[in-house]
Parts: structure tokens; sequence; C-alpha cells
């Protein structure tokens, strides 16, 4: 489309003196953050004084993800937190890269270990005694837990028709009708406006609350999952 949209050229154009310079926002990721957090229970999160190990695989949210972290009154072991290094292991959070992230659950006696993707809008979970769940599961525990937690969600889930039939179950628990559509965010993201729903996403491990952000995002599926 964005090809089709550049051959037809009706569209304005404009000098290279016209160009806006780069803008920064220093404040955008903590705003974000900010966001997440009024729509959990912080105080219960932190209570529990979790430990978590976070494997960011030196990506883009390397930095962001021990901050946010803490800021749930969780104790962190970071892996792999440093934005100038290589990607130390193959960027798919799937189980057969994580490796390193379950030895460490095992050695620091950890609660919960939490591994994103390279862009970090993705996240897999590892259990308390080093097992990865597999991405489809860290889908199937944040509805389950939204659903039972706010019946207002209960009227729409929306993921796409690769999913985990585990999600079906979590819906069918609480009555919750479940609207499925083709492969890819966009349609996930179309589906969950159309259908006016609290939460969905794809089995990758990809949350979408577009409360929140109508996109996938990790940070908010670790709010929901340590919730």
């Amino acid at each position: 489309e964005l090809v089709d949209l550049y051959h037809q050229g009706v569209y304005a154009r404009v000098s290279a003196h016209d160009i806006h310079d780069v803008r920064f926002d220093d404040t955008a990721i903590a705003r974000h953050q900010e966001g997440i957090l009024r729509t959990v229970d912080v105080a219960a999160i932190r209570a529990r004084k979790l430990k978590v190990v976070a494997d960011c695989v030196n990506g883009a949210a390397s930095l962001a993800t021990p901050q946010f972290l803490r800021a749930l009154g969780c104790e962190v072991v970071e892996l792999w937190t440093n934005p100038n290094e290589p990607f130390p292991r193959n960027p798919e959070p799937t189980p057969e890269n994580l490796g390193e992230l379950c030895r460490l659950i095992r050695e620091t006696g950890a609660d919960l270990g939490v591994a994103q993707d390279a862009d970090a809008d993705r996240l897999a979970l590892v259990n308390e005694y080093g097992e990865p769940l597999g991405e489809e599961a860290t889908l199937a525990l944040a509805i389950r837990h939204v659903l039972q937690r706010d019946p207002a969600a209960r009227n729409a889930v929306v993921v796409n028709i690769s999913g985990s039939r585990m999600v079906d179950d979590g819906a069918a628990e609480f009555g919750a009708p479940l609207y499925r559509t083709r492969v890819g965010e966009v349609n996930v993201v179309e589906g969950l406006l159309q259908h006016g729903a609290t939460i969905g996403g794809e089995g990758n491990g990809g949350v979408i609350v577009p409360g929140i952000n109508p996109c996938r995002d990790s940070f908010v599926a670790m709010a929901i999952i340590l919730e």
C-alpha cells in the first residue's frame, strides 16, 4: 500500500529545508509506564516482594524493563540488559532460546522469569521451577486474569485464528464471547476496536489492551501477569 501511494504521487512534497528536526521526549517512557501502573493493583504487587529475572536480550527495553519491575516493588535479577551489546541469543523468546533464563531462576530462587523479544512488544514467561511456559501461555493467562477481575471485560475477547485453545477455555470459564481475526497485529486491533473489547492479542506473547496501547506491549503483559 505504501509503495502504491508513492507511485501515485498524490501527496505534498517539501524541500529538505522544510523537513523538521528530530524531536525527543525524555518523558515518554515514564508516562507510558505510569499509565500502565494506574490499571493494576500496584500495592498488592509490591506487597508480594516478588523476585523476577528479566531477560531483555540486550534489546530496546533493556533499560526500561528493570526500572518498570522495580517500580512494582520487584527484586530484579537482570539478564542481558545492555542495549549497546549484540543479541546474546536468538531474540525469539521461544523455550529453546531461554536456557540461561531458566538456569538463573533456579539458581536465584526467583518467582518468575520474563523474556522479551528485541523490540519488547512480546513477552514469554518462565515459572519458578525454571520451566518455560511457551508464548501462548502469556496471552491465555493475561486474558483469564483480566476476565476474572473485571466483569465489564467479559463482553468480548479478540485473538487471531492461530492462537491456542487455552484462550477459548479461559473465555468460556467467564462466559465471554471470543472473536478470532486473521493473523496479524493490525487485524486483532481492528477486531478489538470493532467489538469494544478490553483485552486480546496474539499467541506469540503479544498482549493488547487497547485502552492503554492499541498494539502488543510486553509492559502491559508484565503488569497483568504480576498482578
